[in-house]
């Protein structure tokens, strides 16, 4: 087997916050919001954008005025373990008919039409089409355009 190991120092506040900013899209987060997720993630940069969407998923973190500010207790935020651990976390948060209608498009696999989703549920196909939009904006899915004519994914 030919293999190299490259080692990766954990990030500083400072880089953190920079990309905290960047993955929140703003140059304006609160003070002190680097240090927490440079703490929650122990610097590793794969655990910082799941860590931001599970802040702001649980009400932690919250957009004021075109800043983000704490909005919560911050003071429990531990480190995953895994990077599977917070995408499991925020999954097993989901409301349980948005958890149902991301099962149904997971069966379909990484590119799923909203179409096959709507047939392999008993939803109606607005309540569908809702808990995707809601999926969207949480950033579980990202829609895209369609090869088909007539069909969105």
């Amino acid at each position: 087997m030919n293999a190299s190991t490259i080692s990766l120092e954990p990030l500083t506040s400072t880089e953190c916050e920079v990309l905290a900013s960047n993955l929140l899209g703003t140059t304006e987060i609160g003070e002190g919001i680097g240090h927490l997720v440079t703490q929650a993630t122990e610097g590793n940069p794969l655990f910082v954008e799941e860590v931001l969407a599970m802040l702001i998923d649980d009400g932690l973190l919250a957009q004021r005025d075109g800043r983000w500010v704490r909005s919560g207790d911050l003071s429990k935020v531990n480190a995953p373990p895994s990077i599977s651990a917070p995408l499991s976390a925020r999954l097993d948060r989901l409301p349980p008919e948005e958890h149902r209608v991301l099962e149904r498009a997971s069966i379909v696999g990484k590119v799923f039409f909203r179409r096959s989703v709507h047939a392999m549920s008993s939803m109606d196909p607005s309540v569908v089409d809702r808990h995707l939009m809601s999926l969207v904006r949480k950033e579980f899915i990202r829609p895209d355009r369609s090869i088909l004519a007539g069909e969105t994914l």
